[in-house]
């Protein structure tokens, strides 16, 4: 499935978008929205502890996200 993620602060600056639209597995979480925007050129250097949020929460790595 194909998400858009929205970027702040300094993954923004990386990346050099406010959004981006990203592949997630079927049933993914919010480890893996991470791990496909580290994954997009500049986004490997995203800091290693980086908070993913989920309609304006933050939540942990294992919570189930939906596109």
């Amino acid at each position: 499935m194909n998400a858009t993620v929205l970027l702040f602060a300094r993954a923004a600056e990386l990346i050099g978008a406010e959004s981006v639209v990203v592949h997630l597995p079927a049933a993914p979480h919010a480890s893996d929205v991470l791990a496909a925007v580290r994954a997009l050129p500049g986004g490997a250097q995203i800091p290693a502890v980086t908070r993913v949020a989920v309609n304006h929460r933050f939540v942990a790595d294992d919570a189930a996200v939906q596109a």
